[in-house]
C-alpha cells in the first residue's frame, strides 16, 4: 500500500419501498481505499469503465505507472498513447481539517478560483506540452468540495481564456461505489457563461448538506 491519504464523505441517499409497504433509506458512503496510489486507481478504474460504457472501447491498455512519472499511460482509439494525471480537489477550511468544516456558506467565485488555481498549477508542472497529450482528472472525496453549477461554469470560462498545457481538464463525480460521471471542464464549445460576466457571481453563495445526515420521512396515507 502507498502512503496513506486523507478522505472525506461522499456517497448518495437511497430510498426504497419494502415488501410490507413500509418506505426506508439510508446513505451508501463511498468506500475509497487508503493509499494515495490505490485511491487514484479506484477513481481511474471507474473513469474508464465510465468512457468505455454504450460503445468501442475508447480507452484500453491502462497501465498505472510509478511516481515520478504521470499517474496513467492508456492508449486511444487511434492507436496512440495518451497521459493521465489525477488530482483531488481540496476546499480550503476556515480552520482544522478541510474534512472536518461542516455548514457555511460557500462562494462560487471562491471554488471556481481554487478549482483554477489546481488546474493552472498542474499546467505550469508539466511546463509546455509534450509529444504525448496529457489528460488531468480532478476528483472529490468529500461532499462539501463538490463544486456548485456556477463554479463548474466559472472554471470552464477561465481554462477557455487561458487554455492549459493539458489536451483535456474533466471533473469526476462519484454517483455511487463503482459509478462516476465525467465533466468536461476544459475543452468545451460555446461560451459556459451563457454571455454573464464572471462578476455577475461575485457575491452569490451557496450550501453543501453532509448527505450522511439525510432521513427519510413518510406519512402514512390519511384515512377517508
Amino acid at each position: 500500500m502507498g502512503k496513506k491519504k486523507p478522505t472525506g464523505t461522499t456517497g448518495h441517499f437511497r430510498a426504497a419501498v419494502l415488501p410490507e409497504g413500509q418506505t426506508a433509506g439510508d446513505f451508501v458512503k463511498v468506500q475509497f481505499p487508503h493509499g494515495k496510489e490505490e485511491i487514484e486507481k479506484f477513481v481511474f478504474d471507474r473513469y474508464v469503465q465510465a468512457m468505455n460504457s454504450g460503445g468501442p472501447p475508447l480507452l484500453t491498455n491502462v497501465t498505472q505507472n510509478p511516481e515520478n512519472h504521470f499517474d496513467f499511460t492508456v492508449t486511444i482509439p487511434d492507436g496512440s498513447e495518451q497521459y493521465f494525471d489525477l488530482a483531488e480537489f481540496v476546499l480550503k477550511a476556515r480552520n482544522g481539517s478541510p474534512y472536518a468544516e461542516v455548514g457555511g456558506l460557500i462562494s462560487h467565485r471562491d471554488v471556481a478560483g481554487q478549482l483554477l488555481t489546481l488546474v493552472r498549477n498542474k499546467s505550469d508542472h508539466y511546463a509546455k506540452p509534450g509529444a504525448i497529450p496529457i489528460g488531468l482528472l480532478v476528483y472529490v472525496t468529500h461532499y462539501r468540495f463538490l463544486p456548485s453549477e456556477e463554479a463548474i461554469r466559472l472554471v470552464q470560462h477561465g481554462l477557455k481564456t487561458s487554455p492549459p498545457i493539458m489536451q483535456t481538464v474533466q471533473f469526476v463525480t462519484f454517483r455511487s461505489q463503482d459509478v462516476v460521471h465525467p465533466r468536461m471542464l476544459h475543452p468545451v464549445d460555446g461560451d459556459p457563461l451563457e454571455g454573464h460576466a464572471p462578476e455577475t457571481f461575485q457575491d452569490r453563495m451557496y450550501m453543501k448538506l453532509d448527505p450522511s445526515a439525510f432521513e427519510l420521512i413518510s406519512n402514512p396515507p390519511s384515512e377517508v
